[in-house]
């Protein structure tokens, strides 16, 4: 289901073989009396990857709503069972608009979901399977800032804070005013970025933040990265870019960034390729980076349109692609690094992870030609808004685009504009697995 507001969030400290200098920080879900299954989920599978960083005491996190019960809302399983027949039925005929009528009711959620509650608090609340109830309080600002503080006086130079945001996110425009906000819990309960931006910038120098969003307009959030000489640094990733909703799992789209983020961070063990590989298997949303907004922010400032120069048609073995890229003239040593860090770190895995998403783009390719079909029984408003949602989103015309815009930067920028994008990178591709960034860090990271 699509996420309107924010109000899950989730904080990870997290640690190399049970590490001290990590520390998990994960709140979300807590904007209604019960949250969404795809918040849920989300909040435990980055549980599940991050609790290996790091020993337990340095884990909190911050589920559901202050008003209400442990309880999440899920699609009924009939309901599940059916679409998920329809799905296939569809993906061998993806021409069949009668069948997709039956998923577009689905999508727009015609459906009515089942509450699932917790007796014990510990039914779904163990989310490592060891009979314990990895829950430490209710999602809301007051919790979220306490734990902050309390993490801020046990931190020292050189230890590393993972936040994990999952809930609902909200654009706005006042006047012109353009703010972005994240339900913490509660309806009433927001966190607005330039707020967060404030609790950001208390962290004691020397500590590293590696912030994630999987919320709408999550974009919104990336560009509060930052970097020092004594190592505070903040980087980030998103589920969406600053424009548009995000579109969280379900029976029709498992593979969503929501879900499949917090298992490739337990593979590759840092931000960047989890990123990387999540946004190549998610069909629907945007998702963002630290280094996207520093990348857009210089092409604007200097008036170069996105996808300016076409050095990649599509997603298909893009390194190979990129071969004659590398060998043009290239400004400086510092830009040959970090193309061939670019090369090694972000178009292999894109070359790694691109084959996962087949049956999602037939999916969306095909429910999208049938928004036209009269066997689709959509309003004209629901159509438009649809359509307007389906082109943002489908097909990899977006991360050909994003991969195209960071090439263009890394052989054009000036070299003060790739060495804050070096930074961002050396954030972004610490491994949390390894205790280690890539060599063109330096001896800080």
């Amino acid at each position: 289901m699509r996420k309107i507001t924010i109000s899950l969030i989730i904080l990870l400290f997290s640690g190399v073989c049970y590490s001290e200098n990590y520390y998990i920080l994960s709140s979300g879900g807590g904007s209604g009396v019960s949250t969404l299954e795809a918040f849920y989920t989300g909040i435990q599978s980055q549980y599940q990857a991050t609790s290996s960083f790091t020993n337990s005491e340095n884990i909190a996190v911050q589920l559901g709503p202050t008003s209400g019960p442990y309880c999440f809302s899920r699609t009924k399983e009939e309901i599940s069972k059916k679409m998920i027949d329809l799905k296939a039925k569809f993906l061998r005929n993806p021409t069949d608009c009668g069948v997709a009528n039956e998923l577009f009711m689905f999508f727009e959620g015609a459906y009515d979901d089942e509450i699932i509650c917790s007796s014990s608090e510990k039914d779904f609340l163990d989310f490592n399977g060891d009979g314990q109830n990895e829950v430490d309080g209710s999602s809301s600002s007051v919790n979220f800032e306490q734990s902050l503080k309390e993490i801020y006086e046990k931190a020292k130079s050189g230890d590393h804070l993972y936040i994990n945001l999952d809930d609902h996110g909200l654009k706005t425009d006042i006047q012109g005013h353009e703010d972005f906000l994240i339900g913490m819990g509660d309806d009433v309960d927001d966190l607005y970025r330039s707020e967060l931006e404030a609790l950001l910038d208390a962290a004691p120098e020397g500590l590293t933040i590696h912030l994630a969003n999987q919320v709408c307009f999550g974009g919104g959030f990336v560009d509060l990265s930052k970097a020092s000489e004594a190592g505070s640094s903040i980087c980030s990733v998103a589920m969406s870019d600053r424009d548009t909703y995000s579109y969280g799992n379900d029976v029709l789209f498992p593979r969503t960034y929501d879900l499949v983020y917090g298992k490739n961070l337990e593979k590759y063990g840092d931000q960047l390729r989890a990123h990387t590989c999540s946004m190549v298997q998610d069909p629907l949303n945007r998702p963002n980076t630290s280094l996207d907004s520093i990348v857009r922010n210089w092409l604007t400032s200097e008036g170069i349109p996105n996808n300016y120069c076409p050095f990649f048609k599509s997603l298909e073995n893009p390194a190979q692609q990129a071969t004659s890229i590398f060998t043009q003239l290239l400004k400086d040593d510092s830009s040959s690094k970090i193309i061939d860090e670019f090369k090694s770190n972000i178009l292999s895995i894109v070359d790694e992870c691109s084959e996962y998403n087949s049956d999602d783009k037939i999916l969306l390719e095909g429910m999208y030609n049938c928004l036209e079909s009269e066997q689709v029984m959509l309003d004209e408003e629901a159509k438009l808004e649809d359509r307007d949602f389906f082109e943002r989103t489908m097909g990899e015309e977006y991360g050909v685009e994003l991969l195209n815009d960071h090439m263009i930067f890394l052989l054009k920028a000036p070299k003060d504009k790739i060495e804050e994008y070096i930074s961002s990178y050396c954030c972004l591709s610490f491994n949390f697995k390894t205790d280690k960034a890539p060599d063109i860090c330096g001896s800080r990271w």
